[in-house]
């Protein structure tokens, strides 16, 4: 990930979690999801605002595989 405190929130913040729209990052800015802070006139992500939430979704997504493979268990038998 990138090594800077602070990143712009478009399109740097956008880039680092794989190119998400505008749209789509202002969004998780929005919501809260992805912690941001303004200074003067730019709105601007914390970088470890961004490792938070791909380990957030990282764990998430780990939970609901377990659940997924038992359902597909559940069709093939």
């Amino acid at each position: 990930m990138d090594d800077r405190v602070l990143i712009p929130w478009w399109p740097d913040a956008a880039r680092l979690l794989g190119g998400l729209s505008r749209s789509k990052t202002h969004e998780l800015v929005r919501s809260g999801d992805l912690p941001s802070v303004r200074v003067g006139g730019r709105r601007l992500v914390l970088a470890e605002g961004l490792r938070e939430y791909v380990a957030r979704l990282s764990r998430e997504q780990a939970m609901e595989r377990p659940v997924r493979e038992q359902a597909m268990e559940g069709k093939s038998a």
